[in-house]
């Protein structure tokens, strides 16, 4: 019966140990950002000393710790229990600027009978007005950063943390602000997005303009390169080559007018110097296809040729440019007499009997 006693007594122990232990583990915020987990085991006037593991301990001079890490060891090695302790804690929180931490520290004061609850009153109401002072600075330089979100979240623990306190006023006119100041971000963000898209709009349309123009004179030349072999052609008197190199010519102009068309269509209105380019562009066009249609339809048409159909059909293109041409109206009459009249046996395919 003893024996289990004392294997109980040894057990609830070592768990108080554990438990101990447990409730001792901290980290310990470093100045350079990083931070350091363990329990603190003891501190002076120079370091403090985390064991991090088993057999494993760190020497941490003050001055390498965060103020909040400085803080959280003092507190992981003051007693619990002790209000003259806790006040002292909270006087070291205030001097670090911890002034949340402060306040809590003070509750615990107050609590043990460290303070009376006029001084508490007074310290309290101090460490909320500094609190919250500092929440809003923060809270009001991230915002200012572009780091909205974070400063809505420290807004959200100032409302947590001090909402009913006489400090509440001040927490709602920093949300507030918060808040226009997110509508006016956004207000910003779309304004700037639509410029955005402006710009890209407008370098788009410079590209197509450059792109449609530099198109436009490279079906230009290639259209004159193949109307002057038709010519040459049409005077070796070459029928398949003069009309094969009109093709070629007619279809490159034809793409180039609609280079030009689309060019008309992107240029801003009061261009009236490009318009006026391109318009002037248009009508040489008109006049180098009108010609050689023209040409072509009077070479198919000539006693060395006699392609009547095929000369009809380009002085129809023809006339879609000028229909009132004297040269194209004299061409007209010209074929009109000189086309064959079906008879008609061609047309019903009847046949003479032949006996």
């Amino acid at each position: 019966m003893g024996r289990l006693l004392a294997c109980l007594l040894c057990l609830a122990c070592c768990c108080a140990a554990r438990a101990d232990e447990a409730a001792r583990q901290v980290t310990l915020p470093l100045a350079g950002g990083a931070a350091l987990a363990g329990v603190v085991e003891s501190a002076d006037g120079a370091e403090v000393v985390l064991r991090i593991g088993p057999g494993e301990r760190r020497r941490i001079p003050w001055a390498q710790l965060a103020p909040r890490g400085v803080y959280v060891a003092r507190e992981a090695l003051a007693p619990p229990a002790d209000g003259h302790a806790r006040r002292r804690l909270a006087e070291l929180a205030a001097d670090l600027g911890l002034w949340a931490e402060a306040r809590a520290e003070y509750e615990k004061a107050l609590g043990l009978g460290a303070l009376t609850p006029e001084e508490f009153a007074v310290l309290a109401a101090r460490a909320e007005e500094a609190a919250v002072e500092q929440g809003v600075r923060h809270a009001r330089l991230r915002a200012e950063g572009g780091d909205v979100e974070g400063a809505l979240a420290l807004a959200r623990e100032l409302k947590l943390a001090f909402g009913a306190s006489a400090q509440a006023a001040r927490i709602r006119a920093l949300v507030e602000e918060l808040l226009a100041f997110v509508h006016a971000a956004d207000a910003q963000a779309a304004e700037d997005a639509a410029e955005l898209a402006r710009m890209q709009e407008e370098v788009r349309r410079a590209k197509e303009l450059l792109e449609r123009r530099l198109r436009a004179e490279e079906r230009i030349a290639a259209g004159d390169a193949a109307a002057e072999r038709s010519r040459a052609a049409r005077q070796q008197g070459a029928i398949t080559r003069a009309r094969k190199a009109a093709e070629e010519a007619d279809e490159a102009w034809a793409q180039a007018r609609r280079h030009l068309g689309r060019l008309r269509r992107l240029l801003p209105r009061t261009d009236t110097e490009a318009l006026a380019r391109v318009a002037g562009r248009l009508d040489a066009l008109d006049r180098k296809q009108f010609d050689l249609r023209l040409a072509i339809a009077q070479f198919l048409a000539a006693p060395g040729s006699r392609n009547y159909g095929q000369a009809d059909d380009w002085a129809r293109r023809a006339a879609f440019i000028d229909p009132v041409h004297p040269a194209l109206l004299a061409l007209g009459e010209e074929l009109a007499e000189a086309r064959i009249r079906l008879r008609i046996s061609d047309v019903t395919n009847a046949r003479p009997i032949v006996r």
